[in-house]
């Protein structure tokens, strides 16, 4: 870490991400001796295209200060350049699954201490169709409408923002009829109101949601649950237990890629179904995914 880029967006840890930002920088000069420059982003698009540039600009380094969404736009710029800068971030979103998993602490104030000591890893990163992901795709009705939660809710808020939004669609939401396809091939039909794909072991917040799975253990894994109703996600919740087999709520299935779309029989019948990508809106069914093993060096908390 002899040249760093740190990508701050403003609007992240409840408006104090610019401050965090001089923090890091000043801690990361005084621990590694490091340059450091802050580049604030204004719009949507700004994390992407800075980190793109990272290579050329001549920082090994790119640490981004945000939520989920901030860290995805970074990690799909990283992967622009012709050498990879290491990845690192600053968790200041509203349930940072990415930040759990490597240990950082969701206090900003400890999390910015924890860079005086660190590994670099490496880290698995997923992919949907020609995007990188982080962390997590969801799809259903729940998962749409927290798309549209707004962002000042969120650092009002915290994860209480998302159920406000999402509770409404609790109620209306509705089984979609998709058929899954593994690396094998093996298609898997089903009814489900809410899917997940995971490449961590936290998803929403729920750090042991998928209890074997690694940052690096070159999978996805998937969560479904099964039916069409509020009362299936009911049981689905309720029923606990091993998530790491299927059950008769749940279905649970981990493979280095994964297609999934609308079961034929029903295409005239369904209107467009969009995915949430680390929070934000993501492309429509029918969709690819894939791991990339140990794709990218990360920065983590020793």
């Amino acid at each position: 870490m002899n040249n760093i880029l740190l990508i701050a967006n403003p609007g992240s840890g409840r408006g104090l991400a610019e401050d965090y930002a001089i923090r890091l920088g000043r801690l990361l000069r005084r621990a590694y001796q490091a340059k450091v420059q802050i580049y604030l982003t204004e719009k949507a698009g700004d994390a992407y295209h800075f980190a793109a540039k990272a290579h050329e600009n001549q920082f090994d380094t790119v640490i981004c200060l945000g939520g989920d969404g901030t860290v995805n736009e970074t990690v799909n710029g990283i992967f622009e350049n012709d050498e990879l800068p290491t990845f690192g971030f600053l968790p200041l979103g509203t349930v940072n699954d990415y930040g759990r998993v490597l240990g950082f602490s969701m206090d900003p104030e400890e999390a910015i201490q924890q860079f005086k000591h660190v590994e670099i890893i490496q880290s698995d990163i997923a992919q949907i169709n020609d995007q990188k992901f982080i962390n997590v795709v969801a799809i259903g009705t729940i998962s749409e409408s927290v798309m549209k939660t707004d962002s000042q809710d969120k650092n009002r808020l915290g994860v209480l923002a998302y159920l406000k939004d999402g509770i409404p669609a609790f109620f209306q939401q509705k089984g979609l009829p998709l058929t899954i396809t593994n690396d094998e091939g093996l298609p898997k039909d089903i009814f489900s109101s809410l899917i997940l794909i995971g490449s961590t072991n936290s998803i929403a917040g729920i750090e042991d949601m998928v209890p074997n799975a690694r940052y690096d253990d070159g999978l996805l894994h998937l969560i479904a649950v099964k039916g069409d109703t509020p009362l299936d996600m009911i049981r689905a919740a309720l029923a606990g237990g091993d998530r790491t087999a299927e059950s008769d709520s749940l279905y649970i299935a981990s493979s280095a890629s994964f297609n999934i779309e609308v079961q034929k029989a029903y295409l005239s019948e369904i209107d467009e179904v969009l995915t949430n990508v680390d929070g934000d809106e993501g492309p429509a069914l029918p969709i690819q995914l894939k791991i990339l093993p140990q794709a990218l060096n990360v920065i983590k908390p020793k």
